[in-house]
Parts: structure tokens; C-alpha cells; sequence
């Protein structure tokens, strides 16, 4: 992401935030509650960045125009969300596996867990700081609320 974010970018955030929260509740098999709730907050997160992709859009020229350390706060909470978003990413590649089943005459990719990954997955950090999925949950709601607060600031 350049040092001032576009609409785009953050759009672009927001798809990240929704295709890799859909892998939380993809799967054959029982996922554990976590996995659910993980994908609620990812799907909030990226509501949230759709919203501000809009939010910029409508007000492209207050951003231009802002001073640079209002840019660089800006710039900060998305780059902070960005990096949660790309271990996430990150973390799925390592952890799940592309499905592949027909459906209705055609074929239908999507990522399930593997069973390493869901039979240890209390054991596993997810996050920087070596935390658990109660403080994956914490962080996104963080990045949620953050991003909600800088939405609303600007639509102001």
C-alpha cells in the first residue's frame, strides 16, 4: 500500500479480509466454534474497509488535502490492519488445502483447514505475539472498531 492509501487500496483490503475470513467456515468437516467467530470478525473488518473505500471516494479531497501527520495516522491504521490481514493470509496458505468438488456441471474451489491444523489449532499462534484465537479475535475487533472510528471522523 503507497504511503497514502487510495480507495482502491483499501478495497482491495477489504476483499482480502473477506475471501481469507471465508476459509474460517469452509470446510467438509465440524470447524470448531473459533473458526466461526474468527470469520464474523474478518466479515466486520471487511464491511468496515468497504465502507471506508466509499467514505474516501466521497471525500478524496479532504484526504488530499489533509495535513501530513492526519495522512500518516491514516495511513498507520490501515497499514496496521494490512499486516494482520497478510500473516492471516499467510497463515491459511500454510495451513489449508484447496478443495476441488463438482458442482451443478461445473467445478467449485475453495480452501478447507487441514486436519493437522484443526487437531492442534489451540496450540497454534496466530497471531505476532504468539496469541491465541481469543486475541485473534481481539485484534480484529481493534482493527474493526479503528477503522469504524476513522470512517465516521471523516464522513463528518
Amino acid at each position: 500500500m503507497a504511503a497514502v492509501p487510495t480507495a482502491n487500496d483499501v478495497f482491495m483490503l477489504s476483499q482480502t479480509a473477506s475471501i481469507v475470513g471465508g476459509v474460517f467456515r469452509s470446510g467438509s468437516g465440524m470447524l470448531p466454534q473459533e473458526f466461526f467467530e474468527v470469520d464474523r470478525e474478518m466479515q466486520g473488518l471487511a464491511d468496515a474497509l468497504k465502507l471506508l473505500a466509499h467514505t474516501f471516494e466521497a471525500t478524496d479531497e479532504f484526504y488530499i488535502l489533509a495535513d501530513e501527520e492526519v495522512q500518516e495516522g491514516m495511513s498507520t491504521i490501515l497499514a496496521s490492519a494490512q499486516v494482520t490481514l497478510h500473516d492471516l493470509q499467510s497463515f491459511v496458505e500454510r495451513y489449508s488445502a484447496v478443495h476441488v468438488e463438482t458442482h451443478l456441471g461445473g467445478l467449485r474451489v475453495e480452501k478447507e483447514w487441514r486436519n493437522s491444523a484443526l487437531e492442534k489449532y489451540r496450540a497454534i499462534s496466530w497471531t505476532r505475539d504468539s496469541g491465541d484465537m481469543l486475541a485473534l479475535r481481539g485484534l480484529l475487533i481493534m482493527h474493526c472498531s479503528t477503522i469504524s472510528t476513522l470512517t465516521a471522523a471523516l464522513q463528518r
